[in-house]
C-alpha cells in the first residue's frame, strides 16, 4: 500500500445555541467552565444566537500530512473533550493542532481502544500518548492553535478514543461546538470520521454533552495495492544439525519502513536479524522450511519459503581408544560412524581413507580421523604411544686379581639373562657374582614393564701383578743417597722400613740410610695385584772437612782461606778466588759470599762452607746545595746522612766538624766536603755548595686615587714572586699586578722574593674619595625604518665638575645627548674633575605602527578545496600573500583552491610603509580522498604469489576489515594499513576455496567515518 497525502478540509454547521433566561437578562453566558462570558455584536444576532467566525488556522509546527479541520467557535471552552476518530482505511494519527482558550498547565491527550461510549470516567483505561505547553496568553475571542504531536495508529474499520485536558484543573483551555448527539459524524474525509463526544472537566471529572472538538487532525493514511512478499529467499539448503547459516530475502518496498518477520523448521532457533532481510538461524535436527514476511505500516505480505533439509551430525569413535606398541612395531586402528574417513596426519599410516589403516609411526603419534556422514562431519582424535626400548646399563667394565670375584649390576628393565654363564653365579638376576679366570665380556638382555628389551655388556679383565729389583743391592758413602727402583706392571709402591727413604710409595725413592739397610718393596698393579722383592743398600765413612772460621772484609780488600781434613780440595763458587783446587785460596769477593769446599778422602768426601761478609762502604751524602741570603743573621743548616761518624772540610763557617749536621754561614759562596765511615770502618765522601745571594729591591709602585665602587690595577716589580696583603678588594694576593678596587683608603704592602729565595718589602696606598648618582635618564624611540631614535644621559647628583659624557656608539658621542639611534640599550660613561667615572644605561625603543593578522576558513579539507582568508591586520594598507603552494595574491581577503594534499604555510605582509612591515603564518592541512582497490581473488597456496588478500587505501586514517564466511559468520579480521588476510580463520585453520564477503570501516583525515562491503574469491589451486 501506499501513503495518502492529499488535504481535506471540512467545514460543519453548527447547532444554535439558547441560553437560559439569567443569561439572557445579562446579556452574557456561562460556559461549561462557570465563567461568565459576554458575547461581542460579532457572536451574537438579534434573536440571541450565536453567529459562528471561522477562519481556518494554519498549521504552525504539525507534520505535512493528510488533515481533518473541524469547524470552531470562538467563545466556547472547556477544560477537557473527548471524541471517537473512527479509521475508514488504516490511519496513523501524527499530530493534533488544538484552539486553546487559556494558557494554563500542560496539554495532555490520552487515547484507549475503542468508542469512549459518552461516560467513559475510569483513568486506567486511558494511554497518554503526548502533551505541550502553551506558548500564548489567549482568551476565547482570539483563538491560537498549539501541536501537540501523537502517534496513534488505528487499523481499517475501528475506533480509537481520544480525551484532550490540561493539568491545570477547573480552566477552560479549549474551544468546542454544541453536537447533535454523542457518536454523531461531525466531520469526516475519505478516511477518518470525527465523532462529537463528551465534554469532561480534568480530571475525568463532571462531563457535559454532546460536544464537538474544534481543531485540526493530521494523519497518515493507507491505500494502493497490497504489499508484496520478498520475491526470494537465498542460503544453504542441505545442511548439518547444530551448525548456524544465514539467510537472506530479497528486499521489499512499502509504505514507510519496512521489516521482515521469521520462521524456521521446529528445533530451530533465530539468533540474530529478526526483523531484518538478513537473519542467522541454528539448525535444529528436523527439517522443513525457512519462511519470511514483510511489514509496513499499513499491511502484511504473504509469506515467501526455503525448503531446507538438515542432516544429522556423525559421531565418530576409534579403536582401540589407548594403542600402544614397542618402536619398530605396528597397530590396526578401526573408526566407525560415518561412510568416509580421512585421517591426519598421514605419517606413519597404510592408508589415509581407509577406516582400518595399520599405524606405524617411529614415535608416539596423534591421529585425527574426519569421519563424514553426507555433507556433515565429525573429528575423533586417538593418540600412538610408541614406547622406546629401555635403556639396559650392564654396569661399568672391571678388573679383578687372578682369583678374586666381582658382582656384576644390570639395571634398565624388569627381568634378565645373561651370556655367558661360565663363571656367573646366577645368569638370571640382575646382580649375579662373577669368577672368570681368563678376562671375559658378558651380555645381558634387559626386559621393560611394556615388553620390550634391550641388551648392554660389560667386560672382567683378570691381571697378575710383577715385581724385580734393580739393582738388587749397592754401596753408598755415609751421608750420601742412592736411588733404588723396581721394575713390573706396579702401579703403587710400598717400601720398608721407612727409614731415611725419600719416599716409601713411589717406584724408585732415594735411600740415605745411616748404616748398612736391606729394603723390602710390595708392587700393587692396576688391578690391585699385589707382589715384593728387596733391595740391600751398604754404607761407607766420610771425611773430617773443615773451610775455616768466617771473616769480614771492606769491599776492595782480601782474606786467605785455609781448608784441612783431606788428601785433595774443591772451592766452589770460584768467583773472586786466587785458586779452586788447593787449600788456601786467597779470596777477594765484591759482594758477601759463601764458598764451599769439598774434601775427599778415597772414594767419600765431606764439605764444609765459610763465609766471607763484604761491608759495602757507606753512601756518603752531604745533602742538596743551598743559598744563603748576603747579610742574613740565620745561618743555614747542613744535614749529612750514610755512616755512624762524620767529618767536615774545611772548617771556617761551620759550627762544628765532627758532626753529622753542623750550621754555616760563609761570608762567601763555598764548597764543603764531609767524610763518612760506617760501623765497618769503611769511609766514603760528598760535597755541598752554599751559596751566597745578593737581597731583592721590591717596588710597590706609586700612590693612586679612585671613585668609591671604582678600581686599579697595581704593578709591582724587583722580584720573581709577589705576596699582597691585605687581601681585601685584591683580585689575587699573589700577582705582580692585581686589580684593587677597595672600599676605603687602603695602604698594601707587597713582599718580593727572588729565585733565591730572597725577600723585600714595599708599600702602595690606595685612596677612595666618594662617587656620585646619575639623574633619571630619558630616551625618544625609532620609527619603523628609519635611524632617528634619542638616547640623554642622566644629570650628576654628585661630584666635581666640570663632566664628560661618553657614549659606547659606533662613532662616539661625547654629549649629554647621543643621536641617530636605532631600537637597543646604550651604555653612557660620566667622568667629574677628580676622574671619577660613574655609568648608566639608557633603552631606546621602536614604534611599528603594524600588526599582521589573518585566518583561514576552512584550515582542513579534501583536495580540492577552496579556502577564504579573512585579514585581520591592523594599521596595514599594502598586502602581499603567499599561499604555500606556488599561487600568491594582493588582495585584502582573498581565497584559493588546493588541488593537491598537504600541509601548507600561507604567508601574509601587511606593510603600511615601504620598509615598514609585519609578517603573519597560518597552517591549511589539505587531505586525500577516501578510495579503496581491492582484489576480487587471491590464491594462499604457498607459492609466494598471490597469497594473501590485501588493499591498497588512501586518505585513511584508521581502517578495519571483517572477514564473514557465506553464512555471515565473522571469521577473520585486520587491519589493512598494516596487515592482510593470509586465509586462514581466527582458529588458524585455512578456510575453504569459496566465495567470502568483507566490510571495510574506515576513518578518513576529515574524520568521517566511511563503509565500503565487497567479496573475495579463495582458490589454492
Amino acid at each position: 500500500m501506499k501513503k495518502i497525502v492529499t488535504r481535506l478540509l471540512l467545514f460543519l454547521s453548527l447547532v444554535p445555541f439558547t441560553p437560559g433566561a439569567a443569561q439572557l437578562s445579562t446579556g452574557s453566558y456561562v460556559n461549561d467552565c462557570g465563567d461568565v462570558v459576554a458575547p461581542s455584536p460579532a457572536q451574537k444576532n438579534s434573536s440571541g444566537s450565536q453567529k459562528v467566525i471561522s477562519p481556518l488556522p494554519t498549521p504552525q509546527a504539525c507534520p505535512s500530512s493528510n488533515n481533518l479541520v473541524t469547524q470552531y467557535t470562538a467563545g466556547n471552552c472547556q477544560s477537557g473533550i473527548m471524541f471517537d476518530i473512527v479509521a475508514i482505511n488504516t490511519v496513523t494519527i501524527n499530530c493534533f493542532e488544538v484552539n486553546l482558550a487559556a494558557n494554563a498547565g500542560t496539554y495532555e491527550i490520552y487515547t484507549k481502544t475503542g468508542t469512549h461510549v459518552g461516560f467513559q470516567t475510569t483513568p486506567g483505561a486511558w494511554t497518554l500518548v503526548g502533551s505541550a505547553n502553551p506558548v500564548n496568553t489567549v482568551g476565547p475571542n482570539l483563538p491560537s492553535p498549539i501541536p501537540i504531536t501523537v502517534n496513534v495508529t488505528i487499523p481499517a474499520g475501528q475506533t480509537a478514543a481520544f480525551y484532550l485536558t490540561s493539568t491545570q484543573p477547573s480552566v477552560c483551555i479549549t474551544n468546542y461546538t454544541n453536537g447533535v448527539a454523542v457518536g454523531f459524524v461531525h466531520a469526516s474525509d475519505a478516511n477518518i470520521q470525527c465523532l462529537e463526544g463528551t465534554g469532561k472537566a480534568y480530571p475525568f471529572a463532571a462531563s457535559f454533552q454532546p460536544r464537538r472538538f474544534n481543531g485540526t487532525i493530521y494523519y497518515t493514511a493507507c491505500a494502493g495495492p497490497p504489499l508484496p512478499a520478498p520475491s526470494s529467499i537465498s542460503g544453504a539448503s542441505n545442511v548439518c544439525s547444530g551448525q548456524t547459516g544465514q539467510y537472506i530475502c530479497s528486499p521489499v518496498t512499502g509504505n514507510g519502513n519496512v521489516t521482515y518477520s521469521w520462521s524456521v523448521p521446529t528445533g530451530s532457533v533465530v539468533t540474530t536479524g529478526q526483523g531484518n532481510d538478513t537473519m542467522t538461524v541454528t539448525y535444529g535436527s528436523t527439517s522443513g522450511q525457512i519462511c519470511v514476511v514483510a511489514m509496513d505500516a499499513c499491511d502484511t505480505s504473504s509469506s515467501t519459503c526455503y525448503s531446507v533439509t538438515i542432516n544429522p551430525q556423525p559421531v565418530a569413535s576409534v579403536s582401540p581408544s589407548s594403542p600402544s606398541f614397542c618402536a619398530g612395531g605396528s597397530i590396526v586402528l578401526t573408526a566407525s560412524g560415518g561412510s568416509n574417513y580421512s585421517w591426519s596426519p598421514s605419517t606413519g599410516l597404510s592408508s589415509i581413507t581407509s577406516s582400518n589403516p595399520t599405524a606405524s609411526p617411529t614415535s608416539t603419534t596423534t591421529y585425527t580421523v574426519s569421519v563424514t556422514n553426507s555433507i556433515c562431519i565429525d573429528t575423533q582424535t586417538v593418540t600412538v604411544t610408541v614406547n622406546n626400548p629401555p635403556v639396559i646399563s650392564a654396569g661399568l667394565d672391571t678388573a679383578i686379581c687372578n682369583g678374586l670375584n666381582t658382582t656384576l649390576s644390570a639395571s634398565g628393565g624388569t627381568s634378565y639373562v645373561w651370556s655367558p654363564a661360565t663363571g656367573l653365579s646366577n645368569s638370571t638376576i640382575s646382580n649375579p657374582v662373577a669368577s672368570p679366570t681368563t678376562t671375559t665380556t658378558y651380555t645381558v638382555t634387559g626386559t621393560d614393564a611394556n615388553g620390550c628389551s634391550n641388551t648392554d655388556q660389560v667386560t672382567i679383565t683378570v691381571n697378575n701383578a710383577q715385581a724385580i729389583a734393580n739393582p738388587a743391592s749397592t754401596s753408598i758413602c755415609s751421608g750420601d743417597s742412592v736411588q733404588i727402583s723396581v721394575s713390573g706392571n706396579g702401579v703403587s709402591w710400598s717400601w720398608s722400613p721407612a727409614t731415611d727413604l725419600s719416599s716409601t710409595s713411589i717406584q724408585s725413592p732415594y735411600a740415605s740410610p745411616t748404616v748398612s739397610t736391606t729394603y723390602t718393596v710390595v708392587v700393587t698393579d692396576a688391578n690391585g695385584c699385589t707382589a715384593s722383592t728387596t733391595v740391600q743398600v751398604s754404607l761407607n765413612a766420610l771425611p773430617n772437612a773443615s773451610a775455616g772460621p768466617d771473616v769480614t772484609i771492606c769491599l776492595g780488600g782480601n782474606t786467605t782461606l785455609s781448608a784441612t781434613g783431606g788428601t785433595s780440595y774443591s772451592w766452589s763458587p770460584a768467583t773472586g778466588l786466587s785458586n779452586t783446587g788447593i787449600s788456601n785460596p786467597v779470596a777477594a769477593p765484591t759482594a758477601t759470599t759463601s764458598y764451599v769446599v769439598t774434601v775427599s778422602s778415597g772414594t767419600c768426601s765431606s764439605t764444609d762452607t765459610v763465609v766471607v761478609s763484604v761491608s759495602p762502604l757507606p753512601t756518603a751524602n752531604a745533602g742538596p746545595d743551598q743559598t744563603l741570603c748576603q747579610g742574613s743573621t740565620t745561618p743555614v743548616q747542613l744535614n749529612a746522612t750514610g755512616g755512624t761518624s762524620y767529618s767536615w772540610s774545611p772548617s771556617f763557617g761551620l759550627s762544628a766538624t765532627n758532626i753529622a749536621n753542623p750550621t754555616a754561614q760563609p761570608g762567601t759562596t763555598t764548597t764543603y766536603t764531609v767524610t763518612v765511615t760506617n760501623a765497618a770502618g769503611c769511609t766514603a765522601t760528598d760535597i755541598i755548595t752554599i751559596t751566597v745571594s745578593s737581597p731583592p729591591v721590591a717596588n710597590a709602585g706609586p700612590d693612586v686615587t679612585l671613585c668609591i665602587g671604582g678600581s686599579t690595577q697595581l704593578s709591582a716589580s724587583g722580584g720573581g714572586t709577589y705576596q699582597w696583603s691585605p687581601a681585601t678588594g685584591l683580585s689575587n694576593t699573589s700577582s705582580a699586578n692585581p686589580t684593587a678596587n677597595p672600599t676605603a683608603t687602603t695602604t698594601y704592602t707587597v713582599t718580593v722574593t727572588n729565585a733565591a729565595g730572597c725577600t723585600d718589602t714595599d708599600v702602595i696606598t690606595v685612596n677612595v674619595t666618594p662617587g656620585y648618582p646619575l639623574d633619571t635618564p630619558a630616551s625618544t624611540d625609532q620609527t619603523c625604518g628609519n635611524l632617528d631614535g634619542t638616547a640623554t644621559g642622566g644629570n650628576p647628583l654628585g661630584g666635581t665638575p666640570p663632566y664628560t659624557y661618553s657614549w659606547a656608539t659606533t662613532p662616539v658621542q661625547t654629549t649629554q645627548t647621543a643621536t641617530g639611534l636605532a631600537q637597543g640599550t646604550y651604555t653612557v660613561f660620566v667622568t667629574d674633575a677628580q676622574g671619577c667615572l660613574v655609568q648608566q644605561t639608557v633603552t631606546v625603543n621602536q614604534v611599528l605602527g603594524i600588526v599582521a593578522g589573518f585566518t583561514a576558513t576552512p584550515s582542513v579539507g579534501i583536495a580540492p578545496q577552496l579556502v577564504t582568508f579573512t585579514n585581520t591586520s591592523t594599521g596595514g594598507t599594502t598586502f602581499s600573500w603567499n599561499f604555500g603552494d606556488g599561487n600568491t595574491s594582493t588582495a585584502q581577503n582573498p581565497s584559493n583552491t588546493y588541488n593537491s594534499p598537504g600541509t601548507y604555510t600561507v604567508m601574509l605582509i601587511a606593510y603600511n610603509t615601504p620598509s615598514c612591515s609585519d609578517t603573519a603564518y597560518v597552517t591549511v592541512i589539505i587531505e586525500e580522498k577516501v578510495t579503496v582497490i581491492a582484489p576480487n581473488i587471491f590464491t594462499p597456496n604457498g607459492d609466494g604469489s598471490n597469497d594473501v588478500f590485501s588493499l591498497t587505501l588512501q586518505g585513511a586514517k584508521s581502517a578495519q576489515v571483517i572477514i564473514f564466511n557465506r553464512w555471515g559468520a565473522e571469521i577473520a579480521s585486520f587491519d589493512p594499513l598494516t596487515g592482510n588476510w593470509d586465509g586462514r580463520a581466527n582458529s588458524g585453520s585455512m578456510v575453504d576455496d569459496g566465495t567470502y564477503y568483507f566490510t571495510i570501516s574506515i576513518l578518513g583525515f576529515d574524520d568521517k567515518t566511511y563503509t565500503e562491503k565487497g567479496f573475495v574469491q579463495v582458490s589454492k589451486k
